[in-house]
């Protein structure tokens, strides 16, 4: 056994003929008592961790190409001093998409192995813990900016492929704090290539996805009937956006309105050939065949499906011809002298075929006025149900459709932070449960009021 004198020692283990990494647990083989190998891995692997004793500390720069093996403080002996948290982040550079999704996955993990809610994250603690952590972020110098002229102190939005508007709230966000911005790349010194003419096409887009947003919520409503709304929608949709188009827009604008009319066309093509939908806007009471316009077509196979679909309630209220039951004669003058005349008129009650009986109830409800479209139509439907009875099965049906599953997704997100407990409860009783739980010090019998 040689003398290990050399600093490179206290970053690793003698094993014979090899040494062990104290980060990676590694194994390096070296002989001959040479030490290159050995120093070649940290320069490689760890080239973040000075490798003599008594080195500076390494800059935060070079922390962003380090593993997460590399968390672990190098061994020391006792004169030194243990480095500083922060010089394992880099307050000038952003951290990387991989880096983030590295950060996000190991903080995932920490929630799921010590059963601590996803709310967690929600909290100002840990928010100002986050920031202390890397106080010099570049979305801290925007608050700041923001602060400084008088914005509201809003966070950029990213883009996310399955969310709704993401793409518009993302460059809205961006365009309103367009000041703000300017003003914080200037003070980091940052340089960019935003010119006039990119906020301008950032305005026009806005203009242009506006009314996007506003489908978006109509047609993702809890508490209104959506599914009815669907096909007009889609016209109204097209049209607005028609209009936008001028020659006045920058190029790429008007590429995207010609990218959003065709997928209007496309997306909204099964919409319009659903019968469900189409039945939906015609027992509307708010539009009824107006839903249809010009497409006469249309409406005619819809009304036709109504009457099919009619027919069966109406069959199931009639019967063949059922002999009418005499009624008695009150008077005793009118029962001498007619009874024996009146037993022998054979009477019977003629029912009208179900299709006929289905397409005047329909044809009657067609013939009433629109209602106000701000009106609630399950009310009006509620007060109509005895007037047309067939056709209210039928609503009963189609209006607990939503036009889509946003709103199932919403219970979905919403209920992790539902917590099974009685109505009365505090809130704060409701943590502690929960943290006594986690920690496993709360009572059997007690813990499952504490965890979903």
């Amino acid at each position: 056994m040689f003398s290990k004198t050399s600093d490179i020692w206290q970053h690793f283990e003698d094993q014979g003929n090899t040494a062990k990494c104290h980060y990676c647990s590694k194994a390096i083989s070296f002989s001959n008592k040479s030490s290159s190998n050995l120093k070649r891995h940290m320069r490689s692997m760890h080239h973040n961790i000075p490798i003599e004793r008594n080195a500076p500390t390494a800059t935060t720069s070079s922390i962003q190409s380090t593993d997460r093996d590399e968390t672990t403080l190098p061994a020391a002996g006792p004169s030194k001093k243990q480095g500083d948290l922060l010089r394992f982040f880099d307050t000038n550079k952003p951290l990387t998409i991989a880096q983030k999704s590295e950060l996000d996955e190991a903080l995932l993990e920490m929630i799921c192995d010590e059963c601590l809610p996803f709310n967690i994250v929600e909290g100002e603690k840990f928010k100002k813990f986050v920031r202390m952590l890397n106080p010099n972020t570049a979305t801290n110098k925007l608050a700041e900016a923001q602060q400084k002229l008088g914005f509201i102190v809003f966070k950029l939005k990213q883009d996310v492929l399955t969310r709704w508007n993401s793409t518009y709230d993302m460059i809205n966000r961006f365009h309103k704090n367009k000041i703000p911005i300017l003003s914080c790349l200037d003070s980091m010194k940052y340089k960019h290539d935003l010119c006039t003419k990119d906020w301008l096409v950032m305005e026009q887009s806005v203009k242009v996805l506006h009314t996007f947003d506003h489908v978006t919520k109509v047609i993702s409503a809890e508490k209104s009937v959506t599914i009815s709304k669907m096909g007009i929608l889609l016209n109204i949709l097209r049209q607005k956006i028609e209009k936008e188009m001028s020659d006045e827009l920058e190029p790429p604008v008007k590429k995207l309105i010609s990218i959003l009319i065709q997928g209007l066309l496309e997306k909204g093509k099964p919409y319009l050939e659903n019968k469900l939908v189409n039945q939906a806007m015609l027992l509307d009471p708010r539009m009824k065949n107006h839903s249809f316009e010009n497409d006469r077509d249309r409406y005619e196979e819809t009304y036709q499906s109504l009457i099919d679909a009619m027919v069966p309630f109406k069959a199931n209220n009639s019967s063949a011809e059922k002999p009418i039951t005499q009624q008695a004669f009150t008077d005793p003058s009118y029962e001498c002298l007619f009874s024996d005349f009146t037993s022998k008129i054979k009477r019977v009650r003629h029912n009208i075929n179900p299709e006929t009986a289905a397409k005047l109830e329909l044809d009657e409800y067609l013939k009433m006025e629109c209602i106000e479209f701000t009106a609630d139509p399950l009310s009006w439907w509620k007060s109509y149900k005895g007037q047309f009875p067939a056709v209210y099965q039928i609503v009963l049906k189609l209006y607990c459709i939503p036009a889509t599953s946003v709103p199932c997704e919403r219970i979905f997100s919403k209920a992790g932070n539902i917590y099974i407990l009685t109505n009365g409860q505090n809130y704060c009783l409701k943590k502690c449960l929960k943290f006594f739980s986690c920690n496993k010090i709360i009572s059997p019998s007690l813990s499952k009021y504490a965890v979903l």
